[in-house]
């Protein structure tokens, strides 16, 4: 099957598509039962992906999953919930398995739902 071959002219016409599907994502969200709050993330980019694959790479696992909540968890307004400062005592005084629960929430395609996870 031959590919097709995309005018030059229909560049802008498939990233106006592209850019289309991308705003139709919509935000991840979780409550924590545990800390009484809602969190919240935007879509993930790639280049935010880039960012929490570099952490990844680069931190032991409990710290990246720590570093990765700090840049990617939201409040309702949309303004960041955590700081670099918060690092070491998120690090001393935080639950794992809440924190890896609300990564893996929040990075996740926003499509899946948190009843979707919590099934599985």
């Amino acid at each position: 099957m031959a590919k097709k071959k995309i005018a030059v002219s229909d560049v802008s016409e498939v990233m106006s598509n592209v850019k289309a599907h991308f705003s139709e994502k919509v935000r991840s969200e979780i409550h924590i039962e545990e800390w009484d709050v809602t969190l919240y993330s935007d879509p993930i980019t790639i280049k935010k992906f880039d960012v929490i694959d570099k952490i990844r790479k680069s931190y032991p696992t409990a710290e990246a999953l720590i570093r990765t909540l700090v840049i990617v968890a939201k409040d309702e307004a949309g303004d960041y919930v955590f700081t670099k400062a918060d690092i070491p005592q998120l690090l001393r005084a935080s639950d794992l398995k809440v924190v890896a629960n609300a990564v893996t929430i929040l990075t996740s395609d926003s499509d899946n739902s948190v009843d979707d996870y919590e099934k599985n």
